[in-house]
């Protein structure tokens, strides 16, 4: 069963989308004169909202989309991320005088690169960047947030509490007759966990990159790169006749991965008390 609704609005949700990522953005910022690009920085900048305002149609609505730096409690923080998703409710405002923003990674849902049209090279690099990031993420005993059914899986460190990735682009200017293969070959020559790998890629033209998993007799497209411990294989998932099917996985996956995932509560002690305590005075 479908909901005509629902198709209705969420197309034109898409085709707003795509049509503002993909012309819009160029029109705004290409000077034809000089054949290239004015303002990159903004440009980018304006992909970035645009994938914002696509995204807050596809999230919980207790979720929240920024952009900055992840930190954790072993005194790592990461490059600069374009779209990063997090719990309002369990995340402290951390800015510095240019109002950067830094996310402890406790509560921070999903991690989110926004990419132009990449060549091999650029979009290996890109899903490497994007596992750094999810390395940084801290399994803390303070206050797991779990929403998540716990029956089918150990108590601790199922993929429901790894953080989520994903990389949006235009399209990849390569040819991908062999790409899934060579995406894990890249992981496993940079020494790449699986838990540590992307959940989901969503190029406009080519498709969407998710894995494959074998539930209830038949193959089907899934969106963790590990399940009870198991990597699974990588999937491209084409968009065919159907110009928005790769949307459709994407959004509905993106969904489900940030409904499910388990936020803790950064135990702040631990970012900011020095080794040693002040006096103190104990009533006898």
């Amino acid at each position: 069963m479908t909901s005509s609704v629902f198709q209705a609005l969420s197309n034109q949700r898409i085709e707003t989308f795509r049509a503002s990522f993909k012309a819009l953005s160029r029109e705004l910022f290409f000077d034809s004169v000089i054949g290239r690009l004015r303002h990159s920085a903004e440009f980018g900048v304006y992909r970035e909202r645009i994938c914002v305002d696509f995204l807050r149609g596809y999230l919980p609505s207790y979720l929240r989309v920024g952009s900055g730096f992840l930190i954790n409690t072993n005194n790592e923080v990461s490059t600069q991320c374009d779209l990063i998703v997090f719990d309002p409710q369990f995340t402290p405002t951390l800015e510095d005088a240019e109002n950067r923003r830094f996310f402890p990674v406790e509560s921070v849902v999903a991690i989110g690169e926004v990419k132009s049209i990449l060549d091999k090279v650029q979009f290996l690099s890109a899903l490497v960047k994007l596992a750094e990031a999810k390395k940084l993420r801290v399994h803390s005993n303070q206050g797991i947030v779990r929403r998540s059914s716990g029956i089918l899986f150990e108590e601790g460190g199922h993929h429901y509490d790894e953080a989520v990735s994903f990389l949006i682009c235009e399209k990849l200017s390569f040819d991908l007759g062999n790409i899934t293969a060579e995406i894990s070959r890249h992981y496993d020559k940079n020494n790449i966990e699986p838990k540590n790998r992307h959940n989901l890629v969503l190029s406009i033209e080519d498709g969407v990159f998710c894995y494959k998993n074998h539930l209830l007799g038949r193959d089907v497209a899934w969106m963790y790169p590990w399940t009870r411990r198991e990597p699974m294989k990588n999937r491209l998932v084409k968009p065919g006749d159907n110009t928005r099917n790769h949307f459709g996985i994407f959004t509905s996956y993106l969904f489900l991965l940030c409904s499910n995932a388990t936020i803790y509560l950064p135990h702040l002690a631990d970012y900011d008390v020095p080794p040693t305590m002040g006096e103190y005075q104990d009533e006898t």
